[in-house]
């Protein structure tokens, strides 16, 4: 090895002790990884050794950088708050990272490769106005610098055991460096950090990319929403030059947003950075303006594009957030149940005041964070009655002056509002399109081809996917369940009872069909069970639904009635279906009544009223009968529609399908 060469600095240990009086050991560490990131290294490892009483006696940090220009050493190290690395917003910039050694470290040496060349630099922290510079042969280098031809290992040695106590141990030194790097990692995944030999990560975070071009210049973009708060770190925009150098900072504006737990970091990378000037003035000449400072245009056009894009990301944010507060209101029965209404007006109703409380969140935030249960539904309940009465119009005048919404803000929720009354409307409008469809499809089914119809493909299909046409409730009434299906199916067909009932004569046949065509027909029998709660108990319960539905040709007369009334004695006695927590209906659908059903249709007049049309047996009971027709299932439809379908004007006997565009400006034109 050469003799150290012993060059002075332009320093003095006063100043020095006074800059790094109140870093931590983990920023000391921070900023030696900055500088062999800023050399353009792709992994520092940082070794942290304890001896045999405990404590950290050195510690090692080793980077496959650029390597130190030793040979420019009193540009690197001659200087305090100067250095080579000219933008003073730089990492590691300014020389002053390179003695933060001091406040914890007696010695700190630098071993170094630069353009296949080595050098030994030293430093005591007793005399810091000094430092020895050396250069090495290749047998006197590391082995790990010479194996990877450039790069720097620093050895920090002769911690005072006092100093020593106040390095935090591997895992929490991890977490600290998370933060401190964590955008860095975030957007560039090809760089590592190790301690101890563990990677640090990044927190956890979304990560949102895009290449913006402004006046023929192209920045690549990243904006990091990071899903917990950095501990320490401001929501700053980071920008680089084409070697990935920090060149400037600046805060993104969305500081502010840290209480609705938003938090963001930015990354700009470009060439246009290369020659940025961050002490640029807008005071100079009208030539210097137009230089890459952040007074120039082109800055202040990227930082409005950059601000507006954060911006969207934290609407989307809000918007995710109010689903999700939406969702929790739901599951504490914060919403009203409008047990007045019917079945789809319920959903409707539920729907619709789900996508108002959403808005106003978007829109206001803070509206729903401090209050108390109570408040929280009476508000909600307001809001509900104010959005469908005639006097909606007002809630925008209450939103105005209660919570202070600009303008601005106050558009955004007119917009959401009207969004989600046309999505409702929409959705509505197809629902019935499509219920419709199926009635007028069985309506001529059923009119003009009952005496071909022997329980076809199309019919079952139609039966089986549409159960809401035996009621409301009937909706959602389970998944096949082929044990539960089977077992409910063959106690009907193997009871002898049941069976013994199932002849055909003239008499229980429609107009026009014969007993030999009836007896080439087959009847259709549903078996689907559900777990659902009653609501006015808060108990869960099997709703078991069976659904026997009579061939087209046969008319509903005593003996099927019969055959139900047995099914329901039998499901009574057997042990598979006699849990208290199991309530059926039966459901027996025929065409018409037979001529010799008048005590049928006497005993449906009697329970009139009593739990849902069409009740014949039960009305009290875990297991009850009902029956309708064909004709009084359609008709109920047309009757329970009627109104929504006048005001929707659906021209039933025309009725093609739509595009949600055409709806849209249909009814567009209808509010003018």
């Amino acid at each position: 090895m050469q003799l150290f060469e012993r060059k002075t600095a332009e320093i003095t240990n006063a100043s020095i002790e006074k800059r790094f009086s109140s870093f931590t050991p983990s920023q000391m560490i921070a900023e030696y990884i900055w500088n062999g990131l800023d050399a353009q290294a792709t992994r520092v490892d940082v070794v942290l050794c304890s001896s045999q009483l405990g404590g950290i006696e050195s510690i090692k940090i080793h980077d496959n950088g650029d390597g130190i220009d030793f040979k420019n050493s009193d540009d690197n190290f001659g200087r305090f708050d100067d250095s080579s690395k000219k933008d003073a917003t730089q990492k590691g910039s300014q020389g002053r990272g390179r003695y933060s050694f001091q406040k914890f470290a007696t010695n700190a040496a630098w071993y170094t490769r630069n353009n296949r060349e080595n050098a030994l630099i030293e430093i005591d922290s007793t005399e810091l106005a000094a430092y020895n510079i050396g250069m090495l042969k290749d047998e006197e280098q590391k082995t790990r610098l010479l194996n990877n031809d450039k790069g720097t290992s620093l050895y920090l040695t002769n911690i005072p055991k006092d100093k020593s106590k106040r390095i935090p141990p591997a895992e929490l030194l991890i977490n600290d460096l998370a933060i401190e790097f964590g955008w860095k990692l975030a957007v560039f995944p090809e760089l590592e950090i190790y301690v101890n030999g563990e990677r640090v990560t990044s927190s956890p975070n979304e990560l949102h990319t895009d290449t913006l071009e402004i006046e023929g210049h192209e920045f690549d973009v990243s904006i990091i929403r990071w899903i917990d708060k950095p501990k320490s770190e401001k929501s700053n925009n980071y920008f680089l030059d084409s070697i990935g150098s920090q060149r400037h900072v600046d805060l993104t504006g969305f500081n502010n947003k840290f209480k609705l737990k938003f938090f963001i970091s930015g990354c700009v990378q470009s060439k246009w950075f290369d020659n940025f000037n961050a002490s640029g003035s807008k005071n100079k000449d009208l030539f210097e303006a137009e230089l890459e400072s952040h007074f120039s245009p082109v800055y202040k056009k990227l930082h409005k594009r950059i601000r507006n894009w954060s911006a969207s990301i934290f609407a989307d944010f809000l918007r995710g957030q109010a689903d999700e507060m939406v969702n929790d209101f739901e599951s504490k029965g914060y919403f009203p149940t409008y047990p007045n209404e019917l079945p789809e007006d319920k959903g409707f109703r539920v729907q619709h005041t789900k996508k108002v409380v959403a808005s106003i969140h978007v829109a206001e935030p803070a509206t729903f964070t401090n209050l108390n249960t109570k408040q929280t539904k009476i508000l909600i309940v307001l809001l509900d009655k104010l959005t469908v009465s005639s006097e909606n119009d007002s809630l925008f005048d209450v939103l105005q002056s209660v919570l202070e919404l600009n303008n601005k803000q106050l558009n955004e929720f007119s917009l959401q509002l009207k969004r989600s009354k046309l999505d409702h409307i929409i959705s509505t409008i197809g629902l019935i399109h499509k219920r419709d469809e199926v009635v007028r499809k069985m309506k001529k089914l059923f009119k003009d081809f009952t005496q071909e119809t022997k329980e076809t493909p199309d019919l079952q299909g139609i039966i089986e996917a549409n159960t809401w046409l035996f009621g409301a409730q009937y909706e959602t009434i389970g998944a096949e369940e082929p044990d539960f299906y089977e077992n409910a199916r063959t106690l009907w067909s193997k009871d002898k009872e049941i069976e013994g009932l199932s002849t055909i004569d003239q008499d229980d046949l429609i107009e026009g069909a014969t007993v030999k065509g009836a007896k080439g027909e087959v009847d259709l029998f549903l078996a689907k069970r559900l777990l659902t709660v009653d609501h006015s108990t808060g108990e869960e319960f099997i709703k078991c639904t069976i659904i026997e539905i009579k061939r087209p040709s046969l008319s509903i007369n005593p003996r099927c009635v019969r055959q139900v009334e047995r099914y329901r004695e039998v499901l009574k006695k057997h042990p598979a279906f006699n849990d208290e927590k199991m309530r059926f209906d039966i459901i027996l659908v025929g065409t018409k009544f037979s001529q010799n059903a008048d005590n049928i249709q006497t005993r449906l007049k009697d329970n009139a009223g009593k739990a849902g049309q069409g009740l014949l047996l039960g009305a009290d009971d875990r297991i009850r009968i009902y029956i309708k027709t064909w004709a009084t299932l359609f008709n109920d439809f047309d009757i329970t529609h009627k109104n929504l379908l006048e005001k929707l004007k659906i021209n039933r006997a025309e009725l093609e399908p739509q595009t949600k565009e055409e709806l849209i400006k249909e009814l567009l034109q209808e509010t003018e």
